[in-house]
């Protein structure tokens, strides 16, 4: 039997600023269980190389989120903006240590002391200007992971940035086009080794009304992939 008491908050603030424009705070802290079989004592043959024992001593993660959020419409020029940002952190967080010997694999889980984090922010503008209608949009990520392989630790980081711009027509009987462009910085660093792509991304979608009955649609992207060099 495991009795426990933790105080686990939630905090939740909503700012109206307008009738169509307000702000909301949260916060939020959890904490999160484990299976029961990874706290049983003994072996468990995986496979004929793998091997896994449990560990009673398993303690509870726990994790804090924090969200910023923002929200505008303007009824008269159609302006929408949103923004958003989310930030993470998860303590004590239960992780798997593996150990190699000669083909034998064998493996248990732990409460890692290394905390694991993640951010992220976006944000969304868009506009329509009489029959045309625009939007930018941009998000960014980050996130941190702990590994841990015989026994030493290693630090996984992802960088990410996504960016569009788009126009779209809005006709209500004509045929309608909408053209957008993406890119995309992708930035994995594991300590050892480091990558860096770029997407480049065109496409194009078009759309008609046919005997105010059936919708025609197709659509076309191209998508171009390197890295630093």
């Amino acid at each position: 039997t495991d009795i426990f008491f933790r105080l686990l908050p939630d905090f939740d603030m909503r700012m109206q600023l307008k009738k169509s424009e307000n702000i909301n705070l949260t916060y939020r802290m959890q904490t999160q269980f484990t299976d029961v079989n990874n706290l049983a004592r003994g072996l468990v043959l995986n496979g004929y190389n793998s091997l896994f024992s449990g560990n009673e001593a398993l303690e509870n993660a726990v994790s804090h989120n924090i969200n910023l959020a923002y929200f505008s419409f303007n009824m008269f020029n159609y302006t929408n903006v949103f923004a958003n940002i989310n930030y993470s952190k998860r303590i004590d967080q239960i992780r798997s240590l593996t150990d190699f010997e000669s083909v034998i694999r064998t493996s248990t889980l732990f409460n890692s002391p290394f905390a694991d984090e993640s951010l992220s922010a976006s944000g969304r503008f868009q506009r329509r200007f009489g029959k045309l209608q625009a939007t930018l949009r941009g998000t960014l990520s980050y996130q941190k992971f702990n590994q841990f392989i015989q026994g030493q630790q290693s630090v996984n980081e992802n960088y990410n940035q996504s960016y569009r711009a788009g126009f779209r027509t809005n006709f209500r009987k004509a045929p309608n086009v909408e053209i957008n462009y993406d890119y995309t910085i992708s930035d994995n660093d594991q300590g050892a080794t480091r990558n860096k792509f770029f997407t480049n991304a065109p496409s194009i979608e078009f759309d008609a009304l046919i005997w105010n009955a059936f919708t025609f649609r197709t659509d076309y992207s191209y998508n171009s992939l390197s890295d630093e060099d």
